[in-house]
């Protein structure tokens, strides 16, 4: 099992040239951010000293929760990314409370300006640590190093305020130059870190140990800065507000006093780089890190403004300078893997007391001048408590040393005892991992967790439910599947209750096996093939830019179907080897075979029958048929053979001599694919498709198409595919056949319409998997739906696995274009427009009929008035059927004898639109179906008049009842079928699930 790597980023180039300007920058704006803070937070706030505490104390204590972020953001993007994200936060933050006179813009910009200044020193310290160059590049690199931060800081110190007096100008002013230099940040090198981002933690993963030590820690780090914070700021205060104090703390002072605060971080970083390399010295990192105490102390009861620019300046210098040494203190009482753990445990902790210590002070009155006593009191016992922890763990339980031996190393000379490693011991055996790892196939590949006990032995369970088990009527370790799929077996080690690490071995059957009397006639239907120069069969493959391997002939017939094996032939070359090897090639004697099987001879585990293994024992059918058959083909075409007539034999015992087995995914992944496969049907007069009883789906979109060609017509039956003439148009509609009668010579056919999308299928499209075309340079090209990211932009898979130009957006996605007869549907007609989305049929005769049947004036008889018969007389009422837009109109009933009966028409024929509309009489009908759905006259359009009357069905069956039906002397056309002409064949079928069923 591989474990788990720490991915380092490259140094770069720029960085081992040592390149002084980028250096210079950075440590300009570090210097010029922490001149900012210190006039933002402390000057600003001199005249409202409550508000400054509230500043204070919430700043301190989102400060470790907003470096958390910014070492993940750091983490997961880079370091300089990382600053460059802190730096505009600062900006944003500081520039937001030069006008917005808020609480909460004044809390967002110290704690920004907090995270920003120990973002910039990681950054420092990563390319410190991470420098990888030669020992000339190293020794000018520590060269500059060490004058550079020296001459940044001053620089960012001159361009702070001290230009200017007045507080709100110097802070506009600084804003400025922060702008300015920002661009320079962009030129930075982007160092190698050796820092992961946070991980997920829980307290419940600190061992008690790990939280004493935690604690003791959180004393000598927390303690110092908060209390600090609590205390040097109110009294520094006050000194300002106090003209007696001795000395004014105007904006110059604060921006001196910020400039050795910022010189003494970067000295004491630069200093803890060397530190950390030598050897662990408890003593001297215990008394450098309660040094930091006097010093605040000094802080506080100095009267003298030297005084506490030396203390403010070797504070900084300590402060940062211990930091990095404290946890290199417990590195032997702690792994390096729970280093990162009980960092992120001080960050949250830091927050807790952040609120706590300050708001106590207050609550106490601990603050200000005339309390110091009071609160150095506070600090000592902090102190003692935290020397008493911190004894502990150095003296009571020491960190054991480390000592090199250089040479020959003799245990009983220069070793006293050994002892386990902390992470082996703190370990109880109750949470100890007993798993197993297998790997190999994906099937039985995995992690198996002890369960329990079987048969004596232990019980191992994988993550998909397969077991490792002891069966003792075989004596053997089983890896199984299930109750009756067991792949690999292992022998017992003697002496030995857990499985093997290795030995494990498929059983026979695993390897595939065909009936003796299969196997025997694939045997003897064997013919010998030429061969290419590896002994592989030869297959058509026909190259026209291949040359022959024997006569040099450019275009070749054959081929070598492996890969790796580059053996052509033309066809006249092909002939002649067959010829050769059917002249050498010798027949199998049955002693041959006999032989053979005494080998891979055996019985069905489950059955019992007898049957040929294709590996038993130690014998393998690809080693030993060529030792008997070495003209006859590889033995891996022997096996297929035998298949092939297995499958043959299985089928015609059920029924299915003519058929042919196709496997399908079902059920698939519930996403978009496609399949193809060709099967040839030889003589079959007719194709009969039956679906197994697991090819289930997981909805109604799923579709099969089935291509038959030369189907015969008297063959066609239930899902054949048809086409369909339209009457008065050279257009075609295809459909499904629903239901023949071929005794009546009737076609009941569905016709293809597209279904129209739901709202829901708009606003949610695309979805992932979904086919559809993305632009990429100005083109259309298709894709599959990949990953949808939260900002709304899709990711997209190119069909030519380009791995370029993937991330669009929406308005560079279309659904797919349809290509040129892909489909004929109802509504790709205008006529019929408005059919989207429905049910509709079309009933068609093999033999249709069609009648002009004319309503003559003057041949009629006429009643007591004089009037001739009219249309009315003889039809009672037409019908209109929605579901048939091909004749929608049709003879409901007849009121009386005419022309129409006469003709052999009769109920149920339908009216034939267009050719009525397009007849003798079409002048006035057209202004009977003129203006229909209350738009404007088209009487000399003919096509737009036979549009309307199919748009607007209804209104056309009540003019046929009521106009039509007074008139006389006009011709209407009737006809028996929907269309005038035959249902045309397709090569194809059409299958669609039914519930969950096809």
């Amino acid at each position: 099992m591989a474990e788990n790597a720490v991915e380092m980023r490259p140094v770069p180039q720029e960085l081992k040239r040592g390149k002084r300007n980028l250096l210079l920058g950075v440590v300009s704006v570090f210097a010029l951010m922490n001149t900012m803070s210190g006039t933002f937070v402390q000057v600003f706030f001199s005249e409202n000293y409550g508000v400054g505490c509230v500043v204070a104390i919430v700043g301190n204590a989102i400060a470790p929760l907003g470096l958390k972020l910014m070492k993940r953001l750091g983490g997961s993007l880079s370091p300089k990314l990382s600053l460059l994200a802190s730096t505009g936060a600062m900006l944003f933050g500081l520039g937001m409370a030069l006008f917005i006179d808020s609480l909460l813009v004044m809390i967002w910009g110290f704690t920004t300006t907090t995270a920003s200044v120990t973002c910039c020193l990681q950054y420092i310290q990563d390319m410190f640590s991470m420098l990888k160059a030669s020992d000339g590049e190293k020794a000018q690199w520590t060269a500059q190093r060490t004058i550079f931060p020296v001459v940044g800081a001053l620089a960012g110190f001159l361009l702070g305020p001290c230009f200017f007096n007045n507080l709100w100008q110097s802070q506009a002013a600084g804003l400025f130059v922060m702008t300015l230099m920002l661009p320079l940040l962009l030129q930075l090198p982007n160092p190698a870190s050796t820092y992961q981002a946070p991980s997920a933690w829980s307290f419940k993963d600190l061992k008690s140990p790990n939280m004493r030590l935690c604690f003791a820690c959180l004393l000598l780090q927390v303690t110092r800065n908060i209390c600090r914070e609590t205390l040097w700021g109110p009294s520094i205060t006050n000194r300002g507000l106090d003209p007696t104090f001795g000395f004014p703390l105007d904006i110059w002072c604060w921006a001196q006093l910020n400039f050795l605060a910022v010189f003494g971080g970067v000295v004491g970083t630069v200093m803890s780089q060397s530190l950390q390399a030598q050897p662990t010295n408890r003593f001297f990192i215990v008394m450098l890190a309660f040094l930091c105490w006097p010093l605040f102390v000094m802080e506080i009861r100095c009267e003298s403004f030297k005084s506490l620019m030396m203390s403010t300046f070797c504070a900084a210098t300590l402060r940062h300078l211990s930091t990095p040494l404290m946890w290199k203190l417990f590195d032997g009482i702690i792994s390096s893997e729970e280093i990162g753990l009980l960092v992120q445990a001080s960050a949250y902790f830091e927050i807790v007391l952040g609120f706590v210590v300050p708001i106590t002070s207050g609550i106490l009155g601990f603050y200000g001048f005339g309390n110091i006593f009071l609160t150095a009191i506070c600090c000592l016992l902090l102190l003692m408590l935290a020397l008493m922890v911190t004894w502990w763990f150095i003296v009571v339980h020491p960190v054991p040393q480390e000592v090199q031996i250089h040479g020959e190393v003799n245990l009983k000379k220069h070793v006293q005892r050994l002892v386990a490693a902390s992470k082996y011991r703190d370990v109880p055996k109750t949470q100890r991992s007993y798993a197993v790892r297998v790997t190999g196939p994906g099937k039985v590949a995995g992690k198996y967790e002890r369960m329990g006990a079987h048969a004596g032995m232990p019980l191992y369970q994988g993550e998909q439910g397969q077991k490792i088990l002891y069966d003792p009527g075989s004596g053997r370790w089983r890896m199984v599947l299930s109750d009756e799929d067991c792949p690999f077996t292992a022998a017992v080690q003697p002496g030995v209750e857990e499985p093997p690490r290795g030995g494990w071995e498929a059983p026979e059957e695993s390897w595939g096996l065909l009936p003796v009397e299969i196997f025997k006639a694939a045997v003897s239907s064997v013919r010998p093939v030429p061969n290419c120069s590896r002994g592989h069969s030869l297959k058509p493959d026909k190259r026209t830019g291949h040359s022959c391997d024997l006569c040099g002939k450019s275009g070749t017939d054959y081929r070598c179907p492996e890969g790796t094996c580059d053996y052509d032939l033309c066809a006249s070359c092909y002939a002649q080897s067959l010829e050769s090897a059917e002249t050498e090639a010798k027949g199998i004697t049955e002693e041959q075979l006999s032989e053979l099987l005494s080998k891979l001879q055996g019985q069905d585990p489950v059955t019992g029958a007898s049957v040929v293994f294709r590996r038993r024992d130690k014998a393998d059918l690809g080693t030993e048929w060529p030792k008997i058959a070495p003209r006859l083909g590889h033995a891996q075409e022997l096996w297929l053979e035998g298949l092939e007539k297995l499958k043959a034999k299985l089928q015609e015992d059920a029924g299915f001599s003519m058929g042919r087995v196709l496997e399908t995914n079902h059920p698939y992944d519930a996403k978009r694919f496609s399949w193809r496969k060709e099967v040839n049907l030889n003589g079959a007069d007719a194709l009969e498709v039956f679906f197994h009883s697991r090819s289930s789906t997981l909805d109604q979109k799923a579709r099969f198409k089935i291509f038959s060609g030369g189907l015969r017509r008297m063959c066609a039956g239930k899902f054949s595919r048809v086409e369909v003439a339209v009457p008065g148009s050279s257009d075609k509609v295809w459909g499904t056949v629903l239901e023949r009668d071929e005794a009546a010579g009737k076609w009941i056919v569905h016709l293809d319409t597209e279904v129209r999308p739901s709202q829901s299928e708009e606003t949610s499209w695309p979805a992932v998997g979904e086919e559809l075309e993305a632009k990429s340079n100005g083109l259309w090209h298709r894709a599959t739906v990949a990953e949808i990211g939260e900002d709304g932009t899709y990711l997209v898979d190119w069909f030519d696995r380009d791995e370029k130009d993937r991330k669009k957006t929406k308005k560079e996605l279309r659904k797919p274009v349809e290509r040129p007869f892909d489909h004929r549907s109802l509504e790709d007609i205008p006529r019929f427009s408005t059919f989207q989305g429905k049910l509709c049929k079309a009933i068609c005769l093999e033999q249709p009929v069609t009648k002009h049947v004319r309503f003559a004036a003057g041949t009629t008889e006429v009643d007591e008035q004089g009037v001739g018969r009219m249309v009315g007389d003889e039809i009672a009422e037409f019908a209109l059927d929605l579901s048939s837009p091909l004749a929608p109109l049709s003879i409901a009933s007849f009121a009386g004898p005419g022309p129409a009966q006469e003709g052999g028409v009769g109920v149920g024929w339908y009216l034939d639109l267009c050719a009525t509309l397009g007849g003798p009489s079409k002048a006035q009908l057209s202004k009977v179906f003129d203006c229909l759905g209350g738009g404007e006259s088209k009487i000399s359009d003919q096509a737009a008049i036979i549009q309307a009357c199919f748009q607007n069905l209804e209104e056309v069956q009540q003019r046929l009842n009521s106009d039509v039906r007074k008139m006389r002397d006009i011709t209407l056309v009737f006809t028996n079928s929907c269309s005038s002409n035959k249902v045309n064949l397709l090569p194809d079928a059409h299958v669609k699930p039914l519930g969950q069923q096809f």
